[in-house]
């Protein structure tokens, strides 16, 4: 979840053009107006989301959650892993 009350257009499109899904939710906080952008991640790409955020809006306010399972959405595709021993086994005589 990140709270801003900067433009988010480029940390958006950011996010959308590494394929991951954000839902955006204009909001007023404390201080004005705000944006808040959800996003699920893996916890593997944590660090490259916290870098675009500093990157795009240092002073945004985000907080990390732990999410135990989901349904639908929109993530970022995983690249297939090369199956070596699937391959060998696909060429075996027999069976």
């Amino acid at each position: 979840r990140i709270i801003t009350n900067r433009d988010a257009g480029d940390l958006i499109d950011a996010l959308k053009s590494k394929s991951y899904g954000v839902t955006i939710i204009d909001a007023h906080g404390a201080t004005g107006c705000v944006k808040i952008i959800f996003t699920v991640i893996k916890r593997k790409d944590t660090d490259d989301v916290v870098g675009m955020i500093k990157h795009f809006n240092s002073k945004a306010f985000f907080s990390i959650e732990e999410v135990r399972t989901t349904s639908e959405g929109v993530f970022p595709s995983c690249k297939p892993r090369f199956d070596f021993l699937g391959r060998l086994r696909l060429n075996r005589p027999g069976k």
